[in-house]
């Protein structure tokens, strides 16, 4: 069966993984970023992860609420975290200078297999898309990825509110 799924499986759907993948092993290097490349990734996968719900559930008020706790509970518990060791905002550039990270690529392959899981179960079951509590974990899973883009994200905001250390000059 499972090699039924991958065949029928969309070419698209391979090429988005590449290139998630190929992004995602981008971030595990080192890096500096202007402010505004700081909100692309949790604004992009907000708008994927709530497109994904609306398009699998509709407008139901219970997986969109689910989403939004789902995102807002882990934005929270990851802001609380604060930034990752290393990470400077510097002011005269208004530029971050970002450690490499494994999270990001750790996060997009998940997103990906919660999208995809998701995908082939309302495939293979399309009552699923009826079923309440199917539609309230999908929507609170799609909601927790995207609330660790945001979390990330508004530790390093916080970081502009931090003055960088001096850089002491080699003797």
């Amino acid at each position: 069966m499972l090699t039924q799924i991958l065949l029928h499986t969309p070419s698209w759907v391979w090429l988005v993984l590449a290139l998630a993948l190929w992004r995602g092993y981008a971030l595990t290097k080192p890096q500096r970023v202007g402010q505004w490349r700081i909100a692309i990734l949790p604004s992009l996968f907000a708008t994927l992860s709530l497109a994904g719900v609306v398009s699998s559930f509709g407008a139901q008020a219970d997986a969109l609420l689910c989403w939004g706790c789902g995102m807002a509970l882990s934005a929270f518990a990851t802001q609380r975290q604060g930034a990752a060791k290393g990470a400077l905002y510097r002011p005269d550039t208004r530029s971050y200078e970002l450690p490499g990270s494994r999270v990001p690529l750790l996060l997009v392959v998940l997103i990906f297999l919660v999208k995809y899981g998701v995908g082939v179960q309302l495939a293979l079951h399309p009552r699923l898309h009826d079923d309440a509590l199917f539609a309230a974990a999908a929507s609170a899973a799609y909601g927790v990825l995207s609330g660790v883009f945001l979390g990330r994200a508004l530790c390093l905001w916080q970081l502009r509110r931090t003055p960088a250390a001096p850089v002491l000059a080699a003797n």
